[in-house]
This record gives C-alpha cells, sequence and structure tokens, in this order.
C-alpha cells in the first residue's frame, strides 16, 4: 500500500462516528511524520475554519457538526467547501439563518451533499433570496423540513421526493400555491402552512396525507376547503386560523379523533352537524366568526374542556349546551344572547363563563340567579 492509500485508509479512521475508531487512526498518524503531514495538509482548512490546529480536535469538530451544532456565526458557502464529503454526510441536523446565508443571493445547490440530514432549517429574513436548489430533493433521509424564507416565491417540485418526510412546516413566504408533487408526501405527521398570505387555494392533495396527526394552515387567503379535507382521519390537532373560511364541508366530521381544533378568526357562519362526531375533542375555538347559531348535535362533544365563542353574532344556544359535561371554560363574550339556556345549569365541571359585551351582561338580576346556580362557577359579565 502506498501512502496516499494509506492516508485516504487513515482518513477513513479519523471520520469515524466511533471514537475508539478515531484514536486509533490518530495513533497511526502520529506514528508516521509522513502520513501526520498529509493529514495535517488535509484537514488544514477545516481546523483553521474551526479555530483549532491539532487533529486531536477534528473528532469533537465532526461529532459538533453531525449533531447539528453549528453556530449562527459560521458561513455556509465555506462550511460546504471546507468539511470533508463523508463528514458533510454524516451531519443529521442543520439549521442555516441569518448569518449562515449572509453572502448568498440563493441556497447552492450543494446542499444536496448533506445526504445524511434527518432534519434541515431553513429561515432568512430580507430581500435576497427568493428560490430554493433542486438538491433538496436529494436529501432523501429528511424527516423535518422548516422552511421560513421571507421572499420566498415558489418550492421546487423535487422536495415531493422526501418520502421519508414526517413533519413540513412553511412559513412567511411569498410562494402562491403548493406543487402537485408534494401529493407524494404520504408520510407527514405533522404539517403548518403559516402566514403565507399569497396563498388563495387549498390543495385537492391533501387527502394523501392520511398518516397527518397535526395539521395548521392559518393566514391565508384562502375561502374553501375540499371536501377531501376529510381524508385526514387520524388528525388530532386542527388550526385552521386567520384564513377567509365561509363554510366547512360535511366531511370534517370523519376527524373522529380529534382533540384540539382552532377556527377563529374566519368568516364562518355555520357549522355542519357532523361535528357532532368529533367525541375526542378537548378544546374548541371559534371566536371572531358570523355564527348565528350553533347546531343542536354540539352537545355530543362530551369530551369538551373549553369552548371559545367570542365575538360572533350568536342570539341564542341550544339547550344541548347543558349535555358538555366535562365543559370547563366557556367564553361568549361580544355576541347578542339575552338570555341562557336553563340546561346551562347542568355544566356542574363548569369554572368559568364569560358574557361581557351580550344584552344579558346588563341584566344583574339574570347574573346573580347564574351564579347562584352554578356556585363554583366564576361568572363574569
Amino acid at each position: 500500500m502506498d501512502l496516499i492509500e494509506e492516508a485516504e485508509s487513515v482518513f477513513q479512521l479519523l471520520e469515524s462516528k466511533a471514537e475508539d475508531t478515531f484514536r486509533l487512526g490518530l495513533t497511526i498518524v502520529n506514528a508516521n511524520p509522513e502520513l501526520k503531514q498529509l493529514a495535517e495538509d488535509h484537514y488544514k482548512p477545516l481546523l483553521r475554519f474551526m479555530g483549532k490546529s491539532s487533529l486531536a480536535d477534528l473528532y469533537q469538530i465532526l461529532e459538533r457538526f453531525a449533531e447539528g451544532k453549528i453556530s449562527k456565526r459560521v458561513d455556509f458557502v465555506r462550511l460546504i467547501d471546507t468539511l470533508p464529503a463523508t463528514s458533510v454526510a454524516r451531519i443529521k441536523a442543520l439549521k442555516l439563518e441569518r448569518n449562515n446565508l449572509r453572502r448568498l443571493l440563493k441556497i447552492p445547490n450543494k446542499i444536496s451533499a448533506f445526504t445524511g440530514l434527518e432534519t434541515l432549517e431553513l429561515v432568512a429574513e430580507g430581500k435576497q433570496i427568493k428560490n430554493l436548489p433542486q438538491g433538496l430533493g436529494k436529501l432523501t433521509n429528511l424527516e423535518t423540513l422548516i422552511i421560513q424564507v421571507e421572499q420566498l416565491q415558489k418550492l421546487p417540485a423535487e422536495i415531493g421526493n422526501l418520502t421519508h418526510l414526517k413533519a413540513l412546516s412553511i412559513e412567511g413566504t411569498q410562494i402562491q400555491q403548493l406543487p402537485k408533487e408534494f401529493s407524494k408526501l404520504e408520510q407527514l405527521e405533522q404539517f403548518f402552512v403559516l402566514s403565507n398570505h399569497k396563498i388563495k387555494e387549498f390543495p385537492i392533495f391533501i387527502n394523501h396525507y392520511k398518516e397527518l396527526l397535526y395539521f395548521s394552515w392559518a393566514n391565508t387567503w384562502v375561502e374553501q376547503l375540499p371536501k377531501e379535507i376529510g381524508a385526514l382521519k387520524e388528525l388530532i390537532y386542527l388550526k385552521l386560523s386567520g384564513n377567509r373560511i365561509q363554510q366547512l364541508p360535511k366531511e370534517i366530521g370523519n376527524f373522529t379523533k380529534l382533540e384540539n381544533c382552532f377556527l377563529e378568526n374566519n368568516q364562518i357562519r355555520q357549522l355542519p352537524t357532523t361535528i357532532g362526531n368529533w367525541q375526542e375533542l378537548e378544546t374548541l375555538s371559534l371566536n371572531l366568526n358570523l355564527l348565528q347559531k350553533l347546531p343542536k348535535e354540539i352537545g355530543q362533544l362530551r369530551s369538551l374542556e373549553a369552548l371559545d365563542l367570542e365575538r360572533n353574532c350568536l342570539e341564542e344556544l341550544p339547550r344541548e349546551i347543558g349535555q358538555l359535561s366535562q365543559l370547563k371554560e366557556l367564553n361568549l363574550r361580544h355576541n347578542q344572547l339575552t338570555q341562557l339556556p336553563d340546561e346551562i345549569i347542568e355544566l356542574t365541571q363548569l369554572r368559568s363563563i364569560e358574557l361581557g359585551g351580550n344584552p344579558i351582561a346588563k341584566d344583574w338580576k339574570a347574573l346573580n340567579r347564574l351564579q347562584k346556580l352554578l356556585p363554583d362557577t366564576t361568572v363574569l359579565g
């Protein structure tokens, strides 16, 4: 074996994930002056980049990168050019933000070299980065992808190749739609689309995400939900806040495992009767909508603990609300309620009821009577 071949063999030892193997490589290098010189020349850019000079520091440096512990001050382009290829592939978590990307007009396609990545966060403010590289599609081990790039105009279709992806978050961009290739992300368990104000249509291919547990689609210009959303039968968390949704499809009744639902700040005028299927629901927030009445099926939400109906147009509550045996918090502020159904006293677990901003809040006799009937409840007028 000549010196070059021996050096390449030793480099594999020095870049090993096992510290014992690294120490063996270091011992071999230190015993051969020529081999040591080759190793020092090979790793000199990386050591200098990290402010180190000794090969003994190499393991700690590479392990730090492999764990995703990369300083915000590290220049991403220099990092790629400096790290050995085998070490780049070892990195499992990478967060690129601000200073990491400070010299870039775009994220380089070289990011495809990080083939071992399981978690990638891309956070960029300002006007410089408007597109993401197609090379992202080669990071097929990715399980978590977070994109928060302020001026991003378009998402690469190649992200659809990340079929092991379990968590995807897209926040605060300028994108107008999701590529149809995203339909291939069938292993998603968490999907968050937040504050992407130019999105006007909800993707029909949402029905491909049958493993989805946590779903948030908030602060967009979406007005309608497709019936295909009913395919998300494993959902336990749903947030559709801050959109322009006017009507909920009856298919949302398929969310029989749902525990938390946030629908505030929309334009919803009525709820489908199928919400009665939400037997596991514990929290329901509907404040800042246009609800004029509630379906009697609301009484079937026997696990419900918190119900927020603030700032709607409710003039009355259905008698069935008294069937919410686990309800602890009821917010009815700023509606048009002049009275409450007698069945309200059946809410024996209720700890607080807020009525401020309703006509009934001015009726002190009614409030005092309610307080006597519900002695363990804080009645706020």
